[in-house]
């Protein structure tokens, strides 16, 4: 055991530039869209085959309410008002989640445990949204600044699913550009 963590520290002060690509990696697809449907398809694991049509209606539903719900998530973190030791709690908790898995093992299915306390923020995010709005009709200076940080922090999140899903992107156009073909 103590040779494996010599090594890894050797590791990680020879190539440190590999490590952080590699911690960049894990993040994305720690933050990954959920793409076991669209594994289990392509590689015929489903009992009974699942036609083509019927694919293309379910993969875009298997996807949607993740695709919706975390840039609502990061919208009430960043426009969050009464930040109280709860609410630094949810965040520290999820910021020490989405880290640990970053620097060590990532999966798209571990971000399962956190979801509970992101919809709490989207739920905060979606409900804040006319309020934002109409500071933004006002002029609010820090309104906007944190507009920008929450566009900021949505590319970041958008980058991270483009890196974790092209595979299965680039098979599912071909699928629907075969299928319209038909």
């Amino acid at each position: 055991m103590r040779i494996c963590i010599k090594k890894g520290f050797e590791f990680i002060k020879e190539k440190p530039i590999s490590v952080l690509c590699l911690d960049l990696k894990k993040f994305a697809y720690f933050l990954g869209i959920p793409n076991k449907f669209f594994a289990n398809y392509f590689e015929n694991r489903f009992i009974n085959p699942v036609p083509k049509w019927l694919f293309i209606i379910l993969a875009p539903l298997t996807v949607l309410p993740y695709i919706i719900l975390l840039p609502l998530a990061i919208f009430g973190i960043v426009f969050y008002q009464k930040w109280d030791r709860k609410a630094y709690l949810l965040i520290l908790l999820i910021f020490y989640y989405t880290l640990m898995h970053s620097l060590i093992l990532a999966e798209v299915r571990y971000h399962l445990q956190i979801m509970p306390f992101l919809i709490i923020f989207a739920s905060y995010g979606a409900c804040s949204i006319n309020r934002v709005r109409s500071e933004i009709r006002l002029g609010n200076s820090k309104t906007r600044r944190k507009i920008i940080i929450f566009l900021l922090l949505t590319v970041v999140l958008v980058a991270s699913w483009y890196y974790s899903t092209y595979f299965w992107l680039s098979k599912i156009m071909t699928l629907i550009g075969n299928f319209i073909g038909d």
